[in-house]
């Protein structure tokens, strides 16, 4: 297979739109009959939602005589995709009950005309009201099952990455920049030897063929996972690392975790080829002089601040 001809996507839809659920690409029951680890190669682009979409629709006051749903036509201006619904039909009552929206869709607007086919199938009543979605919240992409998923084509859904089993490669595709990852802890990502830019990084998976990541929000740690025996810090071995100007290490410890870390050294909890930038840590919210984060060069580590304490005899 040629993934960089055009057959490969010939077939793709023209518009994959991730809204505020998300989606989860699972490849768990993938394999290749042998070994079975395989591969999977997925040409879709997963986009954010664009514009408005259709929130509900009226049915007209006047209706003839139906026998069951009803396809609804809906004609948006040009641009406008991807919407679609139908009238459901009451059949202890004989009649049409309600629309049901079943996707919003992408770039409607107040010129749109809405209608549902006539009973004989051949003509169409149009739809006295309807109402729109406002802006739209695009949702994340989450991996799962221990193969490997490649995407390709310019990836631009605006949720965040998160990769809980397996690899996600980039390594045709690009990344949405400035978006959220999460990896989990024996999970990978890879960038296809790209130098991407993330908002928030979390997880305590491995980062690879990256040359070089910046985080420009925050890096978010989880005290239960470093808590935790056999925990393992996040790994970018072949990787820099820089963090910008505003970026922050971010903790949220309870009571009974705060308990749990006294004694402890502080714990590696990320590791890179390099490491540049200095985040302010945050616990709880705020900046607290109990807590320290320390660069190495090539390692960060967390841990409370202790004092030295000397015994004279």
């Amino acid at each position: 297979l040629d993934y960089d001809s055009a057959n490969f996507k010939k077939r793709t839809p023209d518009n994959v739109v991730v809204f505020e659920k998300g989606a989860i690409m699972d490849t768990s029951e993938c394999s290749n009959g042998s070994t079975g680890f395989a591969e999977s190669y997925c040409p879709l682009q997963f986009i954010a939602p664009e514009g408005q979409g259709i929130a509900t629709i009226s049915l007209p006051a006047s209706l003839g005589t139906y026998h069951g749903p009803v396809p609804v036509v809906i004609r948006g201006p040009a641009g406008s995709y991807g919407a679609s619904a139908y009238a459901d039909f009451d059949f202890s009552a004989k009649k049409l009950s309600k629309i049901v929206v079943t996707s919003s869709g992408c770039n409607y607007d107040a010129t749109t005309k809405i209608y549902i086919l006539t009973p004989d199938g051949k003509g169409l009543v149009e739809c006295p009201t309807y109402t729109l979605t406002g802006a739209q919240t695009g949702g994340g992409l989450v991996k799962r099952g221990a193969q490997q998923l490649c995407l390709y084509g310019t990836q631009s859904y605006a949720g965040g990455t998160t990769v809980e089993e397996g690899q996600l490669s980039f390594e045709a595709g690009a990344f949405p920049e400035g978006t959220a990852v999460t990896v989990a802890k024996g999970a990978r990502i890879s960038f296809g030897n790209k130098s991407p830019t993330v908002s928030v990084l979390s997880g305590s998976g491995e980062i690879i063929n990256a040359s070089a990541v910046t985080v420009t929000q925050a890096l978010r740690l989880d005290p239960g996972a470093i808590l935790a025996d056999g925990f393992v810090p996040m790994a970018m071995a072949s990787t820099d690392l820089a963090f910008g100007t505003d970026a922050t290490v971010e903790i949220t410890v309870s009571a009974e975790q705060r308990t749990a870390f006294d004694g402890r050294r502080p714990v590696a909890v990320l590791t890179a080829r390099s490491i540049s930038g200095t985040p302010k840590l945050k616990v709880n919210g705020a900046e607290d002089g109990d807590w320290l984060i320390v660069n190495t060069g090539t390692a960060l580590k967390f841990g409370p601040r202790h004092g030295m304490s000397i015994i004279v005899r």
